[in-house]
C-alpha cells in the first residue's frame, strides 16, 4: 500500500518547522499572559483564564488548520489529483477544529494556571517559613513572574502548535475515506524519546488503523502529541503522523 509521504522524515522536518514558526508567533502573548498570573497573584488578585483561553485556541487553530490542509493536499496529491493550490476545507473540517479547541483549550490553560498557582504558593511558603513580611514575599512573585514565562512559553507554544497540528492531520486523513492507516514518523536524532534514557519509548510505534489509537509506551494516542497522553509522552514532542492509502 502506497504512502501519502514517500520521503517521511524529510516530512516531519518540514511539519516541525511550519509549527515552531506558529509557536513563535504566539509566544510573546502567552509569556505576557503568564506575567500577568504572577502580577495578579502579587497584588492579591485571583489569577484570570479568560485571555489565556484565547491565546492557546489561537495556537490551535493556526496548528489544526495549516497542517490540516497541508495533509489533505498530499493525501489528494497520492490520488493523482494534483493541484497547484492548498485544498479548501470543508464545513466538517471546521467542526473538528472548534471541537477540538472547545475539548482542550480550557483544560491546557488549567494545567498552565495550575503550575503558575503550584510556584507561586512555593514562593509563598518558603517567603513565611524565612519571615519575609507580605509585601517582601510579593516582590518575589514578581520577580519570578519576570524569570519564569520566557522558558514556558516557549514549551507551552511548541506543545500546542504540535498537537493541534497532529489533530488537524489527522482529521483531513479520518475526512478522506481513502487512508487506511497511520503511521508514527519519529524524529531521527538524540533527542527522542527511545526508551533507554527514559519510561517513553516513541521510536518503535506501530501502524494503527487510521480511526484506531496508536500504542505508545503503553498509551492509547490517536497522534503525537495528543493532550490524552501523559506529559512525559507529549510535552516538546517532534514527530509527525504520516498515512497509508
Amino acid at each position: 500500500m502506497p504512502k501519502v509521504y514517500r520521503q517521511p522524515e524529510l516530512e516531519r522536518r518540514i511539519q516541525e518547522r511550519i509549527f515552531i514558526r506558529i509557536a513563535k508567533a504566539h509566544e510573546t502573548r502567552i509569556k505576557r499572559e503568564l506575567a500577568a498570573q504572577y502580577n495578579a497573584a502579587a497584588a492579591g488578585n485571583k489569577i484570570k483564564d479568560g485571555r489565556m483561553v484565547d491565546t492557546i485556541a489561537a495556537i490551535m487553530r493556526d496548528g489544526y488548520n495549516q497542517i490540516g490542509s497541508r495533509a489533505a493536499t498530499a493525501i489528494r496529491d497520492s490520488q493523482g489529483k494534483s493541484i497547484k493550490r492548498a485544498v479548501p476545507m470543508d464545513p466538517a473540517f471546521e467542526a473538528g477544529l472548534n471541537d477540538y479547541i472547545d475539548q482542550y483549550s480550557a483544560m491546557k490553560v488549567k494545567d498552565v494556571s495550575d503550575t503558575t498557582k503550584a510556584r507561586i504558593a512555593l514562593i509563598t511558603r518558603q517567603g513565611i517559613d524565612e519571615g519575609l513580611t507580605g509585601r517582601e514575599v510579593a516582590d518575589r512573585i514578581r520577580q519570578l513572574g519576570l524569570t519564569d514565562p520566557p522558558f514556558r512559553a516557549s514549551v507551552i507554544a511548541r506543545t500546542e502548535s504540535h498537537s493541534a497540528a497532529n489533530a488537524g492531520s489527522l482529521e483531513s486523513a479520518i475526512e478522506s475515506d481513502v487512508v487506511k492507516e497511520k503511521e508514527w514518523i519519529f524524529t531521527e536524532d538524540e533527542r527522542t524519546r527511545d526508551g533507554e534514557t527514559g519510561e517513553f519509548d516513541h521510536t518503535n510505534v506501530s501502524n494503527a488503523q487510521v480511526d484506531e489509537p496508536f500504542i505508545v509506551s503503553g498509551e492509547e494516542l490517536m497522534f503525537p502529541g495528543d493532550p490524552s497522553g501523559s506529559a512525559g509522552n507529549i510535552i516538546n514532542c517532534r514527530c509527525c503522523t504520516g498515512y497509508v492509502v
